[in-house]
């Protein structure tokens, strides 16, 4: 027994190391994951920007027919922006996201609309455009850089969101003050203590969920005049 006792010391010293090396592989996975998710919106900035470029006003939150049923997402708009210009015209815009004619579209996975921390098999997302009636990006309506009068670097466009509020990327469906309310300072946010926001100026900041709920919303309105401070 004593012969083998050299090669068990070692075994035990590298369990040891290993296990001490456990907290530092966690935090380098969240940082990694938080640099997937910061690239994702980036990349989402650019296309709104981009459509910005091309028609003088960020996408509507959602288009409608004619007797106002919401019919696709602003996320479907940004396509030809985001390198998806063959799934876009695969997509008719004439008929609701949810129709049978558009089934192969909306089981699409996204990889730009998939926060790392969600699931990479189904075609959801939980990039949520922040939509009121005092936002930048609205139902039906659209916005002007030059609208935004608090400032694109103090105004939110884009926020992600839990897992459990995802939605399918076609669906007209976003994030309102209530719901942003209901996961904020609380542990449901998407990233270890704090949740990342996309602003109108194409930044991405991860913001804390120790921020006042009334900070951020001083952050939705494009014109509030609120005097927001640090964050």
């Amino acid at each position: 027994m004593l012969k083998h006792w050299p090669v068990l010391l070692v075994l035990a010293v590298v369990s040891l190391f290993a296990i001490s090396m456990l907290p530092d592989v966690s935090r380098g996975r969240e940082a990694g994951r938080r640099t997937v998710c910061r690239n994702n919106l980036k990349q989402i900035a650019l296309a709104l920007h981009k459509y910005h470029d091309t028609y003088f006003t960020f996408p509507p939150a959602y288009i409608v027919d004619g007797e106002g049923r919401p019919l696709h997402s602003w996320r479907t708009l940004i396509l030809p922006y985001l390198d998806q210009q063959e799934l876009y015209e695969s997509i008719d815009l004439s008929k609701p996201w949810n129709d049978s004619v558009n089934e192969t579209a909306r089981q699409t996975v996204v990889s730009g609309y998939k926060c790392p921390f969600g699931s990479s098999k189904e075609a959801s997302t939980t990039y949520l455009a922040v939509v009121t009636p005092t936002s930048a990006l609205r139902p039906i309506d659209s916005c002007r850089l030059e609208d935004i009068k608090d400032g694109a670097s103090n105004t939110v466009l884009v926020a992600v969101v839990p897992l459990s509020e995802s939605v399918n990327w076609m669906a007209p469906s976003d994030a309102d003050e209530r719901l942003l309310q209901s996961v904020w300072n609380t542990a449901k946010v998407s990233h270890v203590g704090g949740g990342h926001v996309l602003f109108a100026d194409g930044s991405v900041r991860l913001v804390s969920i120790n921020m006042p709920f009334e900070t951020l919303q001083g952050l939705i309105t494009v014109s509030g005049g609120e005097r927001i401070g640090e964050f």
